[in-house]
């Protein structure tokens, strides 16, 4: 009997057919690339996760200091200088907390610092909340309105007779500010869900 040569297409026709074959690349598949797969998506699911808290957290924050800053402007009798100094203390404490978790949880290029430019915006706002009755408040509610960046803010005039004006141009000035911080919030979650 004569033995046959086999050409090497023949022999990998072969090996890829037999049964053993088959087996190893099954269990290989089944063990490297599925779990491989797996985690990937377990990562990104996870991300999704942190990224969702995250957002609830920034619109908390700034829901609650943009509220006690309302309550301080409209003179409500349900908020005391007490709360709204507490709420001033939890946003700044917020504000930190909320930053280490953008560098930890995010990976945006310039989200944090984006996040501190938006705080400093808004721990304004609460400080104008002093002085929004006069000249100069109404003048810087209108800067935050109009989306101002790091310049520094003058100093109020002191509140007299003469530097009041009438309520509802301080209060459309106010309602300007607060609209644009709550436009740039959803700018802000917009990137970290991105």
């Amino acid at each position: 009997m004569r033995r046959r040569r086999l050409i090497p297409e023949q022999v990998v026709s072969d090996l890829l057919r037999h049964p053993l074959f088959l087996l190893l690349a099954t269990a290989l598949i089944s063990g490297l690339l599925v779990p491989f797969v797996a985690s990937g998506w377990q990562r990104q699911q996870k991300e999704n996760e942190l990224n969702t808290v995250l957002v609830g957290e920034m619109a908390d924050s700034v829901a609650r200091i943009l509220i006690a800053t309302q309550f301080a402007v409209l003179s409500a009798p349900s908020q005391s200088p007490a709360d709204f100094d507490n709420a001033y203390k939890n946003w700044e404490i917020s504000r930190v907390v909320i930053k280490a978790k953008i560098l930890g949880v995010t990976r945006k290029p310039g989200l944090a610092e984006e996040w501190d430019k938006f705080g400093e915006r808004v721990t304004r706002f609460y400080a104008i909340t002093a002085y929004h009755e006069s000249p100069q408040g109404v003048a810087d509610l209108n800067a935050i309105a109009r989306g101002w960046g790091d310049e520094a803010l003058t100093p109020p005039h002191e509140n007299n007779e003469t530097d009041a004006i009438d309520h509802p141009r301080e209060q459309s000035a106010w309602v300007a500010a607060r609209t644009r911080l709550v436009g740039d919030l959803g700018n802000l979650i917009a990137q970290v869900l991105e």
